[in-house]
């Protein structure tokens, strides 16, 4: 059974990736809010893993570090940090363990391909004062939307979307409701989309959670090649 995370060990994975002190107390002044909340909080212990070898929210800040770190050897801007950082701390907060039994009667809406939907509509609901300037609301949307690039995601089609916070969307305020669909406009199938974020923030994102997932936890393999065998019987059926 996995210990329950502590601030100790959250000290301990920032050393572990050789931050400067001063380093830390930027990346703390980010994510702090997040890390506080009640919803990030369940995601640091069970049932919230990630693919066993680790809970949820070790996973989602070993992301934001690499980001972070990313971001600094890149020389981005303060914005373009800010806001990578939180698409990193934004892009796994999905509604239910992903391990519990949760059959979707379509192969569309397989958790691969709707997590991402699950985790930016969570994300405007619990965090909204990260969404009030819409530049940056779509920069974050579109970059939680396709982290998992390439692993093809969900668009909304004549083929019903199960994900677990429907009722949280559409209470959503229009302007968050069309970035989100704006940017799952599908490109294949009329019922997925295939690309990478159209933002650097994003891409960044993105790169970082594939290093989180290759330094931690070898698995990721086996669910990107989940991810391509799916796509593909998704394909073959039209």
């Amino acid at each position: 059974m996995k210990k329950e995370f502590t601030y100790q060990h959250l000290k301990k994975i920032f050393y572990e990736y050789n931050l400067s002190k001063g380093e830390i107390q930027d990346l703390w002044d980010i994510i702090r809010p997040i890390y506080k909340h009640t919803e990030f909080q369940k995601r640091l212990n069970p049932p919230y893993y990630h693919h066993e070898k680790t809970t949820l929210g070790e996973h989602i800040i070993r992301d934001a570090i690499i980001t972070y770190k990313i971001c600094i050897k890149k020389k981005m801007t303060d914005d373009i940090k800010k806001r990578a950082v939180l698409i990193a701390m934004f892009h796994d907060l999905y509604t239910k363990p992903w391990m519990q039994k949760n059959p979707k009667k379509y192969l569309q809406n397989f958790h691969a391909f709707t997590h991402p939907i699950e985790a930016i509509i969570n994300a405007i609901t619990w965090f909204p004062d990260f969404f009030v300037e819409v530049e940056d609301a779509e920069i974050i949307i579109d970059g939680v939307l396709h982290h998992m690039f390439p692993c093809p995601l969900r668009s909304p089609s004549l083929i019903p979307l199960e994900i677990n916070n429907k009722k949280e969307f559409n209470n959503l305020p229009y302007i968050y409701k069309h970035l989100i669909l704006k940017s799952l406009r599908p490109s294949f199938l009329r019922s997925m989309t295939w690309r990478e974020s159209i933002f650097i923030e994003g891409r960044i994102v993105s790169r970082a959670d594939k290093i989180s997932a290759m330094y931690k936890d070898l698995s990721f393999l086996d669910g990107l090649s989940f991810c391509k065998n799916v796509a593909l019987a998704v394909l073959k059926k039209g």
